[in-house]
């Protein structure tokens, strides 16, 4: 509803009346959906203090706990981790979504909170990543994946899960493998990697873009939580005639091209303690990087506003110093004590789009074939 919502000032006013209406006549499932939106438009009006913002919010939690309306308490937690979230400390974003994804076992995972649950667990898994905690990411992702594959074979389940919570699954565990240095599972997962990469293509890419709801190059998919209208009555009985309402959730991730370019870049990184042999296998596949992001940056994409286009810089400048970093590293393991990469980053003007350092002694690689085994 924010999303489509012009006039934030005449939205409050409408709101205002519409939730006096709803408590009249008991309309809990649309008091909601108005007191959810009522909180967007108090975020995005208060810029200089939140905290009015943050109180409003905390009072419809504690309104939809009282009244023992679990799948309402959840999602406004939910929300507040995504808008708030940058204020806890690690500690408390971890609590935040064990709470959550507790609460969805307790209640029964079905075909309309599969999506909610397993999304929990990737944030969760995040957390543990950033703080170093790869016991707990273990612990984490092995019932993620337990969780897809326990439903996949079900067509009720499997429908609800997106291709994009496959993909993030298998990063997430790749990173692992590369913090723990097990260059065994890494090949290995390069290798299922590869396999995805090529069933997406061979699809066009169909089963990603299935979720985009229609704007493909930003990145963001969407899942629908589904909430039983607790105000509804049906005078049959009959559970098949039960009032459902769909939220959507934004999550802002990577385009396949992107998805492709970190698998890249992971790949690279994995073999950095193997650079020593001589076949040079992080630099073709850093290589391969950079020329998707020089093309990157010199294609015009209309379909992005001018903030999502700015960020897609920003994202791509980032992994281009990482990329610099890194290779670095590999060169180091060579015997190779060369700074210039990183003294380069550290001295380049704020205007560069991106810097490029001794382009001629970079090993060529062909970047016609999508395939990772074929770059290593």
């Amino acid at each position: 509803l924010f999303d489509e919502t012009e006039s934030l000032d005449l939205a409050s006013e409408y709101i205002n009346k519409a939730l006096s209406i709803c408590s009249r006549k008991n309309l809990t499932l649309m008091m909601f959906q108005l007191e959810l939106l009522n909180f967007q438009i108090q975020y995005k009006t208060d810029k200089k203090d939140r905290k009015p913002a943050l109180n409003y919010l905390n009072r419809i939690i504690n309104k939809y706990k009282n009244l023992n309306l679990k799948n309402f308490e959840l999602l406004l937690i939910f929300f507040k981790f995504q808008y708030f979230g940058m204020t806890f400390n690690p500690i408390q974003c971890v609590d935040t979504l064990r709470q959550i994804s507790n609460e969805i076992v307790k209640l029964g995972l079905n075909q309309y909170n599969i999506e909610f649950y397993q999304l929990c667990l990737i944030y969760e898994i995040s957390q543990h990543l950033l703080r170093g905690s790869i016991v707990e990411a273990k612990s984490i992702i092995k019932i993620l994946k337990d969780c897809q594959d326990k439903f996949a074979p079900n067509p009720s389940f499997s429908s609800s899960i997106p291709i994009q919570f496959i993909t993030i699954c298998e990063l997430l565990e790749f990173a692992i493998n590369i913090q723990e240095n097990d260059l065994l599972s890494s090949k290995a997962k390069i290798s299922k990697i590869d396999s995805i990469v090529k069933i997406l293509k061979s699809k066009n890419y169909a089963d990603w873009y299935s979720t985009t709801n229609g704007k493909r190059e930003n990145g963001k998919f969407i899942i629908n939580l589904m909430i039983k209208d607790p105000s509804f009555n049906d005078n049959n009985n009959n559970k098949n005639f039960e009032q459902l309402l769909s939220f959507p959730i934004e999550i802002k991730w990577l385009t396949p091209s992107e998805f492709r370019l970190t698998a890249f870049l992971y790949c690279g990184v994995c073999y950095i303690s193997k650079s020593w042999d001589g076949k040079d296998r992080t630099e073709k596949l850093f290589d391969y990087c950079r020329n998707y992001i020089d093309d990157e940056l010199k294609t015009e994409n209309h379909q992005l506003s001018n903030i999502e286009a700015e960020t897609k810089v920003l994202r791509l400048n980032y992994i281009s110093t990482l990329l610099d970093y890194y290779e670095c590293l590999a060169n180091f393991q060579k015997d190779k004590w060369n700074l210039n990469l990183i003294r380069e980053n550290i001295n380049k003007d704020e205007d560069e789009d991106i810097i490029r350092v001794n382009k001629s002694k970079r090993i060529k690689v062909s970047n016609n074939s999508n395939s990772i085994k074929d770059k290593i």
